[in-house]
């Protein structure tokens, strides 16, 4: 089950210029569900919000570009050259994740999400 449609990533990412093919879609919409599947998160699944539906979406789309979301956020080498002397460039890998933590915080549970914690009315 996914929480969002192959149509409606694929019109989330052509609005961004970006063109997912039907089945790749469908890939990286599975491979985006695994990655929140291990997230502390909560929401009603009867009716799935729209921010839940944006989180897959987001993630699904760092997934097609070639984010590993598994990775334990360590540097990416992005290109390397070695003509005469070693030249390497990294990625800032917190970057690709910035707007995804945005989107997924307010659905955490428990204390994964840094400032996430429970509140119990008695």
């Amino acid at each position: 089950m996914s929480y969002a449609t192959e149509s409606e990533l694929i019109a989330y990412a052509a609005a961004r210029d970006v063109t997912i093919l039907e089945a790749a879609a469908t890939i990286v919409l599975l491979k985006a569900k695994d990655w929140m599947d291990v997230q502390p998160i909560t929401f009603d699944t009867d009716d799935v919000p729209e921010g839940i539906k944006t989180v897959q979406i987001v993630a699904a789309m760092l997934i097609f570009a070639g984010v590993d979301l598994f990775e334990s956020g360590s540097e990416r080498i992005t290109s390397e050259n070695i003509s005469g002397a070693v030249s390497t460039t990294f990625a800032d890998v917190e970057n690709y994740y910035k707007q995804l933590e945005a989107l997924i915080a307010p659905f955490r549970t428990g204390s994964a999400g840094g400032n996430a914690f429970d509140l119990n009315r008695g």
